[in-house]
């Protein structure tokens, strides 16, 4: 038996491989740099191989000329980055939480490199960062990323007219809920040390002399880890909201 495969497959099939290859880079969990570039090609080849084989009804007509054809090679990068960036904006909010946390706990000055995000970030940012990435994973978010990348080549078909990018009037007022969320999941630390705060200038003017700063420090500390175990069992259902929001925002985005 003889396997032929024809040059309009290998175009379909490289311009596909490049879609998912752009959201595998800027998506979440794939994204990390702790993330094997290997890995991530033979992901990205073996997704698109299969969706290839199984969904051919969004292939549109490919242009005869090279030009043309890198200009739909651009184009699928740029899809695929929008996407995963729109993906990870849900752990960019949390990764927000988690500072809008650590500083009013005063922890921005125990900050450390983040060799995974290449920027400095508090313990805070890492633990709520790893709170989304185990709700993600529980919540089968990586079958939510195959069947958003299946979608998106129904609404942006391979080769055929592209979407109807408004970014500003759809990405601005799901972003703006998005953090409002994250001041949402860091409020209830944040209010407690606002109590905290104003039961300390209270006890100030009732008894100056006593050291409230040197008092204060370690109490905010702690009240801050004692609220954050109480609500700990609450954060699930928030965050699984700003998931699901993040992921929805590819059908806000490539619609008609």
């Amino acid at each position: 038996m003889t396997l032929t495969i024809s040059g309009l497959y290998l175009e379909y099939l490289f311009l596909l491989f490049i879609r998912i290859l752009a959201i595998f880079g800027a998506a979440p969990i794939f994204g990390h740099r702790s993330f094997p570039m290997v890995a991530k090609i033979g992901l990205a080849f073996t997704v698109a191989f299969v969706l290839l084989g199984v969904a051919p009804t969004w292939l549109g007509p490919l242009p005869p000329d090279i030009a043309s054809f890198l200009l739909l090679v651009v184009r699928e990068v740029f899809i695929g980055l929008l996407l995963g960036f729109i993906a990870s904006l849900a752990f960019v909010v949390l990764q927000m939480a988690g500072a809008l946390v650590g500083s009013a706990m005063g922890l921005n000055l125990a900050s450390t490199f983040n060799p995974v995000t290449g920027t400095p970030s508090s313990v805070t940012d890492q633990f709520y960062v790893l709170l989304t990435s185990l709700v993600f994973l529980s919540l089968n978010g990586l079958h939510w990323l195959l069947q958003g990348v299946n979608r998106s080549l129904m609404l942006a078909p391979l080769g055929g007219p592209g979407p109807d990018l408004r970014l500003t009037e759809r990405l601005i007022p799901m972003t703006a809920w998005l953090f409002v969320a994250a001041l949402e999941i860091a409020l209830p630390v944040m209010g407690t040390l606002i109590l905290a705060e104003i039961a300390m200038g209270l006890v100030n003017r009732a008894v100056p002399q006593m050291n409230v700063f040197m008092i204060g420090l370690p109490l905010r500390a702690w009240l801050a880890l004692f609220t954050l175990v109480v609500t700990l069992p609450l954060l699930g259902g928030p965050v699984a909201r700003v998931l699901q929001t993040g992921f929805a925002g590819w059908n806000l985005i490539l619609k008609p």
